[in-house]
């Protein structure tokens, strides 16, 4: 049994781990999406008032805006699922004969 308690111990820390990591790309994606948003300001009257490079530009980063809407969207769920699973093995943990029924 104390074979079982460390197995599931350690199921917990992984999926707490994976929490953590997933938690971790969101923060760079929020972080990317600030400066994605600070770029657009700064050229976006340009690209609108016939700046070819600026047009292009602004192009881009209405594309890669897109790109990380939903990249943060499959996070998020990602996240939601990982949460999930930590509860699970927590419950696992708590009560293993439960769990093996």
């Amino acid at each position: 049994e104390a074979t079982t308690m460390t197995t599931e111990t350690e199921i917990v820390a992984q999926a707490e781990k994976t929490v953590a990591s997933l938690e971790d790309k969101r923060r760079a994606l929020i972080q990317k999406a600030t400066e994605l948003a600070e770029e657009r300001q700064r050229v976006s009257f340009a690209a609108h008032t016939g700046d070819a490079k600026a047009r292009q530009r602004l192009n881009a980063i209405n594309t890669e805006t897109s790109m990380q809407a939903s990249e943060m969207a499959s996070i998020e769920a990602a996240i939601v699922e990982a949460q999930s699973r930590v509860t699970a093995a927590k419950n696992a943990e708590a009560y293993p004969l439960v769990a093996t029924v």
